[in-house]
């Protein structure tokens, strides 16, 4: 089992703006799948929330015109601002992003929008394994974690509130009293075999505790291919390869640039051509389908090539899951054609990592 083996003290895990919470205050535990494409949010009873990973530095300067005011928040880091929410977002596809502080930002936004303003909480969030082991070894990287740890707690004063935060009479403050970091692949691995029976009850199932899994973690800025075998990571056979849905996006709209000579086409504009399929320029409808479809289709077999590399043939292992922030949005091209005979897609698979998450800071730390 691959975990941090260090705690956040309470006197360095308070956002600047937060104020000390008496003792015996209720502390919530949350999982907390803070991806480059989406941040997931798994709780109490089964309570799930999800909202896109966007912010930027500076202030959103948006005027609306109508009733409904866009989903945007603006922070304080230090001397420095950022937004978060409907903004055309800076790139998150770095191996600095999970230790910056646009990752905080965005982090405390989705916490607030999630309904956490004034709460106590114990946090698990997750890395990569490539991020989260020293190369190619079974160490943990525990200086990189350190610095995860660190930045989640770090001070993010709260300048404007969303107008989709959604008890606007708390304090906007969080109290984060713990903060664990697991490797990704092990926190589906958690939740595979811990299930939660209701109330305060959960069963083990030790009958698979042993068994070799293969797991495919769709995400925005990679893909995880993760082999666990004997309860731990099997290095020689995991990796993240740079395929995922931020590139199918990147195509996308790069394609779209090119076939209607535009210099520039927005965050917003994009998730509507390919929520619809289509893209409006110009006051026309234009149909974009075909290039969502021929990006998925050339991101799908270059992560399928790697699964084959890792896997094999899959046949030594007891069941290859799916699932990921990005799932969903290949389930068309992964239902078309499976890649192996005992592959399935996890309920709830935008959530598994985040469940997992949420298992592994309840009930294992």
């Amino acid at each position: 089992m691959h975990i941090t083996n260090g705690r956040t003290k309470r006197d360095n895990t308070m956002s600047a703006n937060a104020a000390k919470k008496p003792s015996e205050a209720p502390v919530i535990c949350l999982g907390f799948d803070d991806g480059n494409y989406n941040s997931k949010i798994a709780g109490p009873n089964g309570s799930l929330f999800c909202c896109p990973s966007r912010g930027r530095h500076g202030q959103a300067r948006t005027v609306s015109l109508g009733k409904k005011q866009p989903d945007i928040a603006e922070f304080k880091v230090g001397n420095k601002h950022f937004s978060a929410g409907a903004v055309d977002s800076e790139s998150t596809m770095s191996d600095v992003y999970p230790v910056s502080e646009l990752s905080r930002v965005i982090s405390h936004h989705a916490l607030y929008r999630a309904g956490f303003a004034g709460a106590t909480l114990k946090i698990a969030t997750g890395l990569p394994p490539r991020l989260f082991f020293k190369g190619d070894t079974v160490d943990p990287d525990q200086d990189y974690i350190k610095r995860k740890i660190d930045n989640l707690v770090g001070p993010c004063e709260l300048l404007i509130a969303s107008p989709e935060y959604p008890d606007t009479k708390k304090p906007f403050e969080l109290t984060i009293v713990e903060h664990q970091v697991a490797a990704e692949g092990m926190v589906a691995y958690f939740h595979l075999l811990l299930e939660e029976m209701g109330g305060n009850t959960t069963k083990f199932h030790a009958d698979r505790q042993y068994d070799p899994f293969g797991f495919i973690d769709f995400g925005g800025r990679t893909t995880d291919i993760v082999v666990v075998s004997n309860g731990a990571v099997d290095r020689a056979r995991s990796k993240s390869i740079p395929h995922g849905m931020l590139e199918v996006r990147e195509m996308v709209r790069s394609k779209i640039k090119e076939a209607y000579s535009l210099r520039d086409f927005s965050d917003a504009a994009l998730d509507r051509a390919m929520t619809t399929g289509k893209a409006r320029l110009f006051n026309v409808d234009h149909d974009v389908s075909e290039f969502i479809v021929s990006a998925k289709a050339t991101v799908t077999s270059l992560i399928r090539d790697e699964v084959y590399r890792a896997f094999g043939d899959g046949s030594e292992l007891s069941e290859v899951v799916s699932f990921g922030g990005a799932c969903v949005d290949f389930e068309r091209e992964l239902r078309a054609s499976p890649w192996f005979r005992h592959q399935r897609t996890a309920d709830q698979p935008l959530y598994v990592n985040a469940l997992g998450l949420y298992k592994f800071i309840k009930y294992i730390c």
